[in-house]
């Protein structure tokens, strides 16, 4: 295994037969990828034991959990896989959890779960709403939250911090983090997706999260470097080629503590709980419209953007448990 794992990193981008030094090398590679004898949590478990090595010792690591495609739609002879965005692409999801320290340095991958659609269950949300959490595709989020605690309670000297995208925005996820004991749990950061409502506002205050933020006040500014960068992006099924310039970004804090109305749930009434929201705007940000952005053209918040020169988006709002929040210097 050492030696094909070393030969496929040399040549991440080849096929076996490339990457392989020769046919004996292919047909060992092939005969070990085809073995059903072994669980992948086998694969993954000397990971997690380098992951501990690595992380102790310091203050803080990020257990970051995201959701990719893998995209087996011209592969006809591939069988056994599932609908994504749509009923035409076919393929899987691999939700992996990926540990970094403070710094970014890659310490390792804590897991990464398979998921396959049903092809029967496919776009029928209207069915999955009434279900209980623990059937529906989002308990991933929660599951991985999980991990992130188990990883807490190996280093009791290092503060383990849950990062989410925001389809990890679930109210399931923070009642979680309520529910376990201070000292076996991981804190966590969200990026919100929903605009909660919030219940413990004044009379005249904005009764929803996003608003409520922007009222919020202002802790004080940050200041980093963004480095140029050159990529695609899919519009309506089309992808076109993106640029971003080299610019020093200047954003202003806001935070506030939030209690957010507990959602329904069927047969259930959940408690409420109480913790943080963040959002950094970036300010003296002007837009030129040029051939750049001349996708937004086709967008419905182009004409937003044409009358405000300065957006800002909900987006960057994100969700917090009980890290300590530091006043930017």
């Amino acid at each position: 295994m050492p030696k094909l794992a070393a030969s496929l990193a040399q040549a991440p981008a080849e096929s076996i037969t490339a990457a392989s030094g020769g046919w004996s090398e292919v047909i060992a590679a092939c005969r070990f990828l085809n073995n059903g004898d072994f669980e992948a949590g086998e694969l993954i478990r000397p990971h997690r034991r380098m992951i501990l090595d690595r992380s102790r010792g310091s203050d803080c690591v990020l257990a970051i959990q995201d959701t990719t495609e893998l995209d087996y739609t011209p592969m006809r002879s591939v069988t056994d896989l599932g609908p994504l965005n749509d009923e035409t692409r076919r393929g899987v999801h691999m939700h992996g959890h990926y540990v970094v320290s403070e710094q970014g340095l890659p310490l390792g991958m804590l897991g990464a779960d398979i998921m396959i659609r049903d092809d029967e269950d496919f776009r029928q949300s209207a069915n999955r709403r009434n279900l209980p959490i623990e059937e529906k595709e989002s308990h991933r989020w929660i599951e991985g939250y999980r991990r992130a605690c188990e990883l807490a309670c190996d280093l009791p000297d290092t503060m383990v911090i849950s990062v989410s995208d925001r389809e990890g925005d679930i109210f399931e996820l923070y009642l979680e983090w309520l529910n376990r004991e201070v000292t076996h749990r991981a804190e966590w950061v969200v990026r919100a997706n929903q605009d909660r409502v919030l219940t413990d506002v004044d009379e005249d205050a904005p009764a929803r999260l996003f608003d409520a933020l922007r009222a919020a006040p202002l802790l004080g500014e940050i200041e980093f470097d963004v480095a140029a960068k050159k990529g695609t992006k899919k519009v309506k099924g089309s992808r076109i080629k993106t640029r971003r310039a080299a610019r020093t970004v200047r954003q202003e804090i806001r935070a506030m503590e939030i209690t957010p109305r507990p959602p329904q749930r069927k047969g259930l009434k959940l408690p409420e709980l109480r913790f943080r929201a963040v959002e950094p705007i970036e300010v003296g940000l002007e837009f030129e419209f040029n051939q750049d952005i001349a996708q937004l053209a086709t967008s419905p918040q182009s004409r937003d953007l044409r009358k405000n020169p300065h957006p800002t988006t909900h987006s960057s709002i994100s969700l917090a448990s009980d890290i300590t929040m530091q006043q930017p210097s």
